[in-house]
């Protein structure tokens, strides 16, 4: 009676152990779907630290994932080289950002060009 006892607990155990990891693995699959799909608000940065260059040029060439352009992967700068507080920004804010910055800069050199170009030609006549 005893090994009929212990069989049916063990039994169960092993349904509810396997259960548990069925729900974890449902639970990681839709977050892992909603993070690469834009839902969630998800940090877009991520850092590993690998000890080696072989190890680091493996994992940057690896895939991921089975969907294309899920997934962007670079190299990271220095740690010094970083930024610590902007790390967070969505790539989406930080592209819009640089590209009103390039905006402002073209327009700042045309308008400062002009003037001083004018300037040089006045001053040499």
């Amino acid at each position: 009676k005893k090994s009929t006892f212990i069989r049916l607990a063990a039994r169960l155990g092993l349904d509810f152990f396997v259960s548990v990891l069925h729900i974890l693995h449902k639970r990681f699959q839709m977050l892992f779907d909603s993070s690469s799909s834009g839902t969630t608000s998800l940090s877009a940065t991520g850092f590993v630290t690998f000890y080696t260059h072989e190890a680091a040029t493996i994992a940057a060439c690896a895939q991921l994932t089975h969907k294309p352009n899920a997934l962007e992967i670079f190299v990271a700068p220095e740690p010094r080289d970083i930024i610590w507080k902007n790390a967070n920004i969505h790539k989406d804010i930080r592209r819009g950002k640089e590209v009103s910055a390039n905006i402002f800069l073209f327009f700042g050199i045309i308008f400062w060009s002009i003037p001083l170009a004018a300037i040089q030609a006045f001053a040499k006549a």
